[in-house]
């Protein structure tokens, strides 16, 4: 398939690209340009890693890569579709990035099927891939015996996290885990002058809050049934509709502002105390780590709703568009080797707020958020993010529905309908 195809199928009716912002690491100035022998390992990014903790934790890699040799010049795109559909653009204008970052997803499926990307097998069986990863981290990174992805590290989709300050207001020292009595609190808060729920403008933040709430309440069973399988009873049956009430009740519990306008504006006011909880990925963590904050002590977390909580884990990874260049080819498998280290790993695990991709680390170096995802992952408490079960227009349809609900555009009768005919 022409590579003029792939770009269509995954644009789809998408539009908006965000405003990059072009971040010049690893030695090389903003506005100067750095003359780069052919044969040097030198290679650029594209990600969409913006946030201080995310850049702490990037920097971990580019510095370690820069120790051994090599040079990343990192352009940053403001949201994970925008970034992605930007490498998909300069693959499909014929000046591929070296290494850009994606979600493991019908997305990076596509490229895979069409043969857009490197696979890196020589680096993984000199590495021990198969032994150094769970399963789990083999099965999204392999394809057709093929390793086409480096694995940076894993994340939790389903956690919470909060104010113990906001909660000690309301006299509540043990937050709880289950959604009755969480809103019931959360409920007493508002009364108190304290903002419930934490949350951005973003469709992908209220289908974040979804899936928790999916996943805590109905099960991992009902859970894959609704993703995987496209089970078309359950996506009308009366157990969407519990889901959907208490969707509609946390949203209840928003105060909308133009000032909180992404995820991490929403970390911010937690971290501050002006809110409860915020239903985000552990990369919120990152941002507490990033301010010094210390997890049981300056704020808490939840891996999941449900006295035995289920991780819904997903994972950072980068990919190589194919090239023919030997020295981006070397410089390729020198950073993946360099990504997959050991050290590197925990140390960009300890800014970003997840845990390592490697199980054969020591989690006593994490903190206590990502000791509990940790030891899901380890137990197999945890199911793959929806998007892995999504093409890119299903996903898009379904964020699309949420922001409409969120916006009470749609009552829960018709999310139900919509999601049945999207499935």
């Amino acid at each position: 398939m022409h590579m003029r195809d792939v770009f269509k199928r995954l644009w789809g009716k998408r539009t908006g690209f965000a405003v990059l912002a072009v971040i010049l690491v690893a030695g090389i100035a903003v506005g100067r340009v750095m003359l780069v022998p052919h044969d040097a390992m030198s290679l650029n990014l594209v990600t969409w890693w913006t946030s201080p903790s995310e850049a702490g934790a990037l920097n971990r890699i580019v510095s370690a890569f820069e120790a051994s040799g090599g040079t990343l010049t990192v352009q940053s795109v403001q949201g994970a579709l925008a970034a992605e559909q930007t490498t998909i653009r300069m693959m499909n204008e014929g000046h591929a990035p070296s290494v850009a970052q994606f979600n493991i997803s019908r997305q990076f499926d596509l490229l895979v099927e069409d043969g857009q990307l490197r696979h890196i097998d020589a680096v993984a069986d000199k590495n021990k891939w198969t032994t150094v990863f769970p399963v789990y981290v083999q099965s999204t990174i392999r394809r057709n015996g093929h390793f086409y992805a480096v694995p940076l590290a894993i994340h939790n989709y389903g956690a919470i996290f909060y104010s113990q300050a906001a909660f000690a207001k309301i006299g509540v020292a043990t937050v709880p885990n289950t959604i009755d009595d969480l809103i019931a609190d959360l409920r007493k808060m508002r009364e108190q002058g304290v903002i419930p729920v934490a949350v951005g403008q973003s469709d992908w933040e209220l289908k974040t809050i979804f899936d928790t709430v999916l996943l805590g309440v109905l099960g991992k069973d009902a859970f894959l049934k609704l993703y995987r399988d496209h089970d078309l009873a359950l996506a009308g049956a009366p157990e969407l509709t519990r889901v959907l009430t208490y969707v509609a009740a946390l949203r209840d519990l928003t105060q909308p502002s133009p000032e909180i306008a992404t995820w991490d504006d929403a970390t911010r006011q937690v971290m501050d105390n002006q809110a409860g909880v915020q239903f985000m990925g552990d990369w919120a963590d990152g941002e507490f780590i990033a301010r010094g904050l210390s997890a049981d002590k300056d704020f808490g977390c939840l891996p999941g709703l449900g006295a035995t909580p289920t991780a819904i884990i997903g994972g950072d990874v980068w990919v190589f568009p194919k090239t023919d260049d030997p020295s981006t080819m070397r410089a390729q498998d020198a950073l993946a080797e360099v990504a997959t280290n050991p050290r590197v790993q925990v140390a960009f695990s300890r800014d970003k707020g997840s845990i390592p991709a490697r199980m054969d680390v020591d989690a006593g170096q994490l903190d206590a958020c990502q000791r509990r995802t940790t030891a899901l992952v380890r137990r197999g408490d945890a199911v793959s993010n929806a998007e892995v079960f999504e093409s890119p227009e299903e996903s898009h349809a379904i964020r699309a529905v949420l922001m409409r609900f969120w916006h009470r555009e749609l009552d829960v009768a018709g999310v139900q309908k919509a999601l049945q005919n999207i499935l």
